[in-house]
Parts: structure tokens; sequence; C-alpha cells
């Protein structure tokens, strides 16, 4: 069994193998050809742990996730996993993985697979309000798709927007960033919009020309009872589509608004239709939303995708158990 760290896949694994990984996971889930029980997600005050199990016909991945947003003060990530993948045929374990950072970088690659679909063609900005781990991988993924020259980043944690500009031009030397006085701030600089926060309120003002012709991309909101989008960010989209149905009853970015009763569910869209079908391109004009919750399947075929080249190259760690 292979032991893949962090380190090994942030060697070897870029976010475009990513990105093209997760659409063919919005194919197989277009075609249904996975099973996947419903999570469990049991929440304990404000943390949350979840189990996320996932099976194909070659494999199947189980994701133990715990969810703490006031890890920050211990130094740690607010999100934290560990994957199991495993062969279908013999039940053999394949490989574990680090599953915080396959989560990170799966829904990044979620995000700019959306901008790839959704943003302007010439997008040459983004905003990113949320300046932890995933906010990184958002801004890696969206540049891969987009030309984007210049980032507007906002944390309400002053002390990591530092860490952040650091991490990013790490990876991307080419990109600006510019550490912004807040969400509308960054939202009005910005073509393509990423929120990938803890919040619970609304981050942006309910001001409509923040949003307009713009992509949005929503993270953070994953109980029914957190939202990130105001009012205008919704009620404008000409499109809005879910990485997941169940995310309109799991997301309150989806599901207050539903309960509210100003908008209708079919105004929600499966993401894995456009992926399959298309979309017609004066959408990339228009102001549009993805929100994420992710599931299982989105893990299952990342860590499929990131096993096959750690075997072939003879990366990782490969122990008897």
């Amino acid at each position: 069994m292979y032991i893949i760290d962090e380190k090994t896949m942030d060697a070897n694994i870029s976010i475009e193998e990513v990105i093209d990984a997760m659409e063919q996971a919005f194919l197989i889930q277009y075609a249904g050809d996975f099973e996947q029980p419903d999570r469990l997600q049991y929440p304990h005050g404000d943390d949350v742990f979840l189990l996320m199990p996932c099976f194909s016909a070659a494999a199947f991945s189980t994701k133990l996730v715990s969810v703490y947003p006031h890890n920050r003060q211990y130094g740690l990530p607010a999100t934290m996993a560990t994957l199991l993948l495993n062969d279908m045929k013999s039940g053999e374990p394949l490989a574990l993985f680090n599953g915080t950072y396959v989560t990170a970088i799966r829904t990044g690659a979620l995000g700019g697979l959306s901008a790839k679909l959704l943003a302007r063609d010439d997008a040459h900005s983004l905003a990113v309000v949320g300046a932890g781990t995933q906010g990184l991988f958002q801004a890696l993924a969206v540049c891969a798709v987009r030309p984007i020259s210049d980032i507007y980043v906002y944390d309400a944690a002053e002390a990591a927007l530092a860490a952040y500009a650091a991490r990013l031009n790490a990876k991307r030397p080419d990109i600006r960033v510019h550490i912004a006085g807040g969400p509308d701030q960054a939202a009005a600089a910005a073509d393509v919009i990423v929120a990938c926060s803890t919040a619970k309120e609304p981050l942006f003002g309910d001001d409509a020309a923040l949003f307009a012709g713009k992509h949005i991309i929503a993270v953070g909101s994953y109980q029914p009872h957190t939202r990130e989008l105001p009012k205008t960010a919704l009620a404008n989209a000409e499109g809005i589509w879910l990485d997941t149905t169940y995310a309109a009853a799991e997301s309150g970015d989806l599901a207050i608004p539903l309960a509210e009763g100003w908008m209708k569910a079919e105004r929600y869209q499966p993401f894995c239709n456009i992926v399959k079908q298309g979309v017609a391109a004066e959408f990339r004009q228009r102001q549009t939303v993805f929100k994420t919750v992710g599931i299982g399947l989105f893990d299952l075929i990342a860590a499929d995708r990131i096993y096959a080249k750690v075997k072939e190259r003879g990366l990782g760690l490969n122990i008897d158990i």
C-alpha cells in the first residue's frame, strides 16, 4: 500500500491534471456510473465530522473529514482529512492519502472547471474571500484556465494575508496579489469571484453592481444555516449550477433562498449537465453561480488519478501492512 503525503502530491500533481480528472468525474456523475451512500455528517458545536464513501467499477474510496473552524488559533487547517483508496475487485487497500490535500486540490479544481466553462474568456482579475488553503487552490485553478494577472484577496484574519500572498507567488510569481480592504472591495475589482470562508452570514453587501456579468464560485457554506452570498448574487444570476443536487438542502446559500420563497428549486441545475452537453458561449458574459459542497465521487476520481501517477513513477512510500 502506498502512503501518499502532501509533499509528494504538491511536487508532482498539477492543478491542470486534477481539473481534467474532475471533468471526468462529472461525466461519470452524469452517466450515473458510481454508487455513493449518503455521507454521514455529525455536528459537535461549531465542529463537524464527515464520512464520505464512494464506489466505482474499479475502486472505492473512504474519506474521514473533520471541520474545525477555530483551528487557526492552533496553527492548524480548519479542514483535515484522511482518504483510503481500495481496489474494487479484491478490496485490497491501494493507497492512504493526506485527504486534506486531496480535498483542497480537487475542490479547487471544481472551481477552476466552472470558470473554464462559465467565466469570461478574457477574465484577468480574481477576488478571493478567504485566505486559507482553499483560497489558494481556487486561485491556482482559476489562473490555470483564464489569463488572470491580478488577485484581490481578503480575510477577516489579517495575519493570514501575507502568508497567502507568499504561498501563491511561490507557485505563480507572475500574478500580482493585492490585499483588499473588505469583500466588497475585492469583488468590485474582479471579473471572477471566489467565496471560500467559514462565514455564517453573507460576506458581501447586497449590491447588484458587485456581481453583474461575473462568474461566482461559492465554496464555504456546507450547512443549512450558513451562507456567503447575498440575495442579489443569486437572484440576478442567469444560471446557477450545483456540483450535486443535495447542495440545495445542505448549503444555506441555496436552502435559505428556497425557505424564504424568493428562489425556485428549478433554477438550480446540475453542473454535470453542462460538462456533458456544453453551455452557450453567451453565458460567459453573464452573471453565473457555481456552488460546490463536494461529494465522495470527486475524492475517488482525484485519488485514483493521483495513485496511478504515483505508482507509475515510483513516488510516495510503498509499505506492506
